[in-house]
């Protein structure tokens, strides 16, 4: 039964570039088959566009561009569609237009916090820069706090961080799977194991020479990097002179599926992950899933008996070695958990997103 419910998302981050892009276009094409209507506004990278010469990049990272939108446009398109409820994930430029539209016209607000930008911060702006940057980003987080409704986080402890950065009202929510992730028969599990990938944005708070070093220190596996960003150079020069690691560029994400599908295992050995979207896409598809304490997802503990973690004392390629050698029945049952636990985190996560909007 179709909720009646008008839904507007304001996000500075392009369909699919990051994970909070990729969030939003998952959660929106869901939202559409349960509430009268939601739509997303955001940026769209044309690499060929004019626009783009005009938006500075992203500091730390020149792949992704802080983009600027036409705001009476933008004002138009929002208040055009009357939503009940405007969504604000992001503190730039067009999240703070998606915040003038709701005080305006009197819409609830509800702000949703996914990205640590304090921490990343600390890795990439150690200069006056960083200081202006981690001000801005304090007092526009503290304004949209200040005017939601809600504070909805994607894990405990960006809920516990959001409450410490004044959001009163906060709560906690999921996060979706394509569609197809789910929908798509599983591809079975090779009884040997031996093709590993990395899937994001490749920067330091990735850990990305982490993957590097487990190609090379194991020639027997075959080991895939598939994103872009700073350390791209890095990467593309260390799969030049290491035969078993295959640097794949950008996938698109209608690709994804295919890419995650052709893999046994994925690695996320990230410093810091406020979630990990892409380890719930390869749960989604019954892959073996090796990751660090610091993403979020560890937090949710229907993941408990599906996730795998690299030791403190322990490299990531001894890490992979110790998953790789499960028998393959045992990986063959983790797969199926996988798959279920992402199913029933994905069908959560939809109602408790329409059950806080209609809050509102």
């Amino acid at each position: 039964m179709t909720q009646a419910l008008r839904v507007a998302v304001v996000s500075d981050s392009t369909p699919e570039r990051n994970g909070v892009g990729s969030y939003y276009a998952d959660l929106v094409s869901q939202l559409e088959t349960r509430i009268e209507r939601a739509e997303l506004f955001c940026p769209e990278d044309r690499s060929n566009s004019w626009r783009r010469y005009l938006a500075p990049p992203l500091p730390g990272d020149k792949t992704q561009r802080i983009w600027f939108p036409r705001p009476f446009k933008l004002w138009s398109r929002v208040t055009g569609m009357q939503p009940d409820v405007i969504v604000v994930p992001t503190p730039g430029p067009f999240g703070l237009i998606g915040l003038a539209v709701a005080r305006r016209r009197g819409i609830p607000l509800v702000m949703a916090f996914h990205t640590h930008y304090e921490a990343l911060t600390d890795i990439y702006w150690s200069d006056l820069f960083g200081r202006i940057a981690r001000r801005y980003l304090m007092w526009s987080h503290r304004l949209l706090f200040r005017n939601s409704r809600a504070v909805l986080a994607v894990s405990p402890e960006m809920m516990d961080q959001a409450r410490r950065m004044g959001a009163e009202n906060a709560a906690l929510i999921g996060t979706s799977v394509p569609s197809e992730f789910l929908a798509r028969p599983l591809a079975p599990l090779s009884p040997t194991p031996q093709r590993v990938l990395f899937a994001g944005r490749l920067a330091e708070e990735k850990n990305v020479d982490r993957v590097v070093e487990l190609a090379r220190a194991r020639r027997q596996l075959q080991v895939s990097i598939a994103g872009d960003g700073p350390m791209q150079a890095f990467v593309a020069e260390a799969a030049a002179s290491t035969p078993n690691l295959d640097y794949m560029g950008w996938v698109p994400r209608e690709r994804l599926i295919d890419v995650i599908d052709a893999h046994d295992a994925l690695v996320l050995p990230s410093k810091v992950e406020s979630f990990g979207t892409v380890a719930l896409e390869a749960l989604a598809r019954g892959r073996l899933v090796i990751l660090s304490g610091s993403c979020g997802i560890s937090e949710w503990p229907q993941f408990e008996e599906c996730l795998f973690y690299i030791g403190d004392d322990e490299s990531l390629a001894q890490a992979v070695d110790r998953v790789l050698a499960l028998p393959q029945e045992t990986r063959a049952d983790v797969g199926r958990l996988a798959h279920e636990a992402a199913h029933d985190l994905n069908e959560w996560n939809l109602s408790a997103w329409i059950d806080r909007l209609q809050a509102q």
